[in-house]
């Protein structure tokens, strides 16, 4: 067994998780009209979606379900993302900076609609998010960020020193910011629970299999 592979094993999700499902192993070949490499989050997301627009869909995994940061993060939920709304219209212009805006403002919502439709057991809270403030440079920053997001109409209120602290239990921040979209989870259950979704969903699944180097043919959509 491989470092990494103790790694993985040894750590509190795996000892704590749900029951990993069953996937079968590569026999003949398999027709697809979507191939998905990787069995994360994002990934699992997407090829349940996919399936249940009936689409025929396989995931091909060079390791286990969950493997990667899916199984081995914090488990919090978190509605943060590193740049302001302003920063993302900026960026991408008003027409796709609002779709972006959506995707992120919707993305808390989605992972616990996910769960209750589903019944997917990951020890699930749906809990506030708080962002911590330090110094004059971290309220500015948390003050913009309520500003922007309230002003977008998600529920986020601005805490001062003496709250943040009260419900932090330290000293150490200044102010902080409030998101009620928040929450936590069990990653590695989470992520196993998605796949077993998506399995009852039609779609396939290959573990311990890597990809031979390809070459696409032909453009997408032409």
């Amino acid at each position: 067994m491989t470092d990494a592979e103790l790694g993985f094993m040894q750590s509190l999700w795996f000892a704590t998780a749900e029951e990993a499902p069953e996937t079968a192993a590569l026999s003949g070949t398999i027709d697809a009209d979507v191939m998905i490499v990787s069995a994360g989050f994002t990934c699992l997301s997407a090829a349940l979606h996919l399936a249940e627009a009936g689409q025929a869909v396989v995931v091909v995994e060079a390791q286990e379900i969950g493997w990667g940061a899916s199984g081995r993060n914090g488990g919090q939920v978190n509605p943060a993302f590193d740049v302001l709304l302003s920063g993302v219209q900026a960026h991408f212009g008003k027409q796709r900076g609002d779709r972006v805006l959506e995707l992120i403002d919707g993305a808390c919502d989605l992972v616990f609609e996910l769960i209750e439709r589903h019944t997917i057991k990951c020890a699930h809270r749906r809990v506030p998010y708080i962002g911590g403030a330090y110094g004059k440079r971290g309220l500015t920053e948390v003050e913009r960020w309520a500003r922007e997001w309230g002003d977008y109409g998600e529920p986020v209120i601005l805490n001062a020193k003496q709250d943040t602290n009260s419900v932090l239990g330290n000293r150490f921040f200044d102010g902080s910011m409030e998101d009620a979209q928040g929450g936590s989870l069990h990653p590695l259950s989470y992520v196993r629970g998605l796949a077993r979704v998506a399995m009852s969903a039609g779609v396939k699944f290959l573990q311990k299999a890597r990809l031979a180097p390809f070459r696409r043919r032909g453009i997408i959509g032409k």
